[in-house]
């Protein structure tokens, strides 16, 4: 089997300076307001993040573009509970 080059080798986890850049931000940033929210591989004093991570984190940082959070789901009431135990009225003769 012919060796891959490292351009086609799939990246399971980025360095910081290429997170920051996946992300879109600084590499301050991601130190500052990022990093302290990811779990990282440490090997020696390199630190790698996994990609999942970081996807994990954009999912979770995410807001509406209004800057709400996204709603939570309502229950909407079954027609039984809303029409006091019946789900319509008869009339009386």
């Amino acid at each position: 089997m012919k060796p891959r080059p490292a351009s086609e080798v799939p990246r399971v986890a980025l360095t910081l300076e290429e997170s920051a850049l996946a992300l879109g931000v600084s590499l301050a940033h991601l130190r500052r307001h990022v990093l302290p929210d990811l779990r990282v591989i440490r090997s020696g004093s390199v630190r790698l993040v996994p990609v999942a991570e970081l996807a994990k984190w954009a999912d979770r940082a995410a807001t509406l573009a209004g800057g709400s959070t996204m709603p939570a789901p309502t229950k909407r009431p079954r027609a039984a509970e809303t029409a006091g135990g019946m789900a319509h009225e008869e009339k009386a003769s």
